[in-house]
């Protein structure tokens, strides 16, 4: 069992869900056994999840870090170069973009001497 801690109204948290990160939010109100999210949703005070007498193991909340962050930032990067319409990009920006991720050694392609 998990050991209770003490949360702070304002905090921001990861909620994790299965254990991978799944939102950010923030704790707006604490009750004698309970964390209450500004969306609504009910943890125990150590940190699992909470309905009724039922407890979800696969849900649970823990303090925002620099780690959750990361995983964020790597998150919209991610999507943002996802999103980029490469057939409508110049050739020149391209072959920039092809150098720079040649330079990185990610495409792992060798130039011809």
């Amino acid at each position: 069992m998990r050991q209770e801690r003490e949360w702070i109204i304002g905090e921001k948290v990861a909620r994790l869900y299965r254990g991978r990160l799944s939102r950010v939010r923030t704790v707006a109100r604490l009750t004698k056994t309970q964390v209450i999210l500004n969306d609504g949703e009910k943890f125990r005070k150590d940190g699992t999840g909470y309905n009724g007498d039922f407890q979800f193991d696969y849900t649970s909340i823990e303090p925002l870090t620099s780690k959750h962050i990361a995983i964020i930032e790597k998150h919209n990067l991610l999507k943002q170069i996802k999103e980029v319409k490469w057939e409508d990009l110049p050739l020149e920006t391209l072959r920039q973009v092809t150098n720079a991720l040649n330079e990185l050694e990610i495409l792992g392609v060798k130039e011809k001497s």
